[in-house]
């Protein structure tokens, strides 16, 4: 079959059984993907007796519609839920790291939001409170405070201190380590290997870990996304005291280096008034071209 011919072909059973049009480049592959059974499944011309033309035909068009479900799957890579292994390896091959960790310290207590952001070579910024910490190689090397002392200083000094021991552990790699992340959260004893908790998804497209601290209550929930195999959250929680900590992952292009300058960041505080909104943030770039401060309007 020619390729006019394979991709009319393709047209037709993506309409008949998956009941819509595709993406071009979907098309494509999944069209070169049937072209590849075709060559596996031989043609054998022969009728068989008694076999009616009907029969031929609908024997014909189930096997096509078999075809196109099974290369849909290998396409889309559905049918083939990553592992945590999958995961971890896809997490240590990023660039740039952002997380935003959200601690409370009981089930009454307020939360802390802390804005971690991570890059190659050890590289690191920190806003905590009113001061932005900078560090490199798991060793802060500059705070930086922005504003005046929060009423829940101490508070934000806890959550500060438990982010120090994520800062110490990934910083000292050159490539980012989930296990490393997952191993300065509050679980401080032998927690269990992740398991795949289907239970706990609404969405294909997502996949959840539990782990299990082995001498207590508590525990860790990892999402991560089927396709991609990141990880976008996490959340630790202890049943006794409603002790919680939440971390939200995202992914971007790079920050530029004056982003992890503290000297740079003083720089850049100086001209602006001291009560301006965009302090905390100075130097940050949206990767999407929004402005993050009143200074990009």
């Amino acid at each position: 079959m020619d390729k006019k011919n394979r991709d009319d072909a393709v047209d037709v059973m993506v309409k008949s059984t998956l009941g819509g049009d595709l993406p071009d480049e979907v098309r494509a592959r999944l069209g070169a993907r049937l072209a590849a059974f075709r060559q596996q499944l031989p043609y054998r011309g022969r009728k068989r007796a008694g076999w009616s033309r009907l029969v031929l035909r609908s024997a014909g068009a189930m096997a096509a519609a078999v075809l196109v479900i099974i290369a849909w799957a290998t396409v889309t890579g559905e049918g083939a839920e990553p592992t945590w292994a999958q995961v971890a390896e896809r997490f240590a091959s990023v660039r740039f790291l952002s997380t935003t960790i959200y601690v409370k310290s009981g089930a009454s207590a307020s939360p802390v939001q802390l804005d971690l952001w991570m890059g190659r070579g050890g590289r690191l910024r920190l806003l905590a409170g009113n001061e932005v910490f900078f560090g490199r190689r798991g060793k802060v090397t500059g705070r930086v405070p922005f504003a005046t002392p929060p009423g829940n200083e101490s508070d934000v000094r806890e959550a500060r201190e438990m982010v120090y021991g994520v800062i110490a552990a990934l910083g000292e790699a050159e490539t980012f380590s989930l296990e490393t992340l997952v191993e300065a959260l509050p679980l401080q004893t032998i927690i269990s290997t992740p398991l795949a908790n289907q239970d706990a998804r609404i969405a294909n497209d997502l996949v959840v870990f539990d782990m299990a601290d082995e001498t207590s209550p508590a525990w860790l929930r990892i999402w991560a996304l089927r396709d991609s195999r990141l990880p976008v959250r996490m959340r630790y929680w202890d049943p006794r005291t409603g002790e919680s900590v939440d971390v939200v992952l995202s992914y971007a292009h790079e920050q530029p280096a004056r982003f992890f300058d503290a000297e740079a960041y003083k720089a850049a505080l100086a001209e602006e008034d001291e009560d301006a909104p965009g302090r905390a943030y100075a130097l940050l770039k949206d990767p999407g071209g929004r402005p993050v401060t009143p200074a990009d309007l």
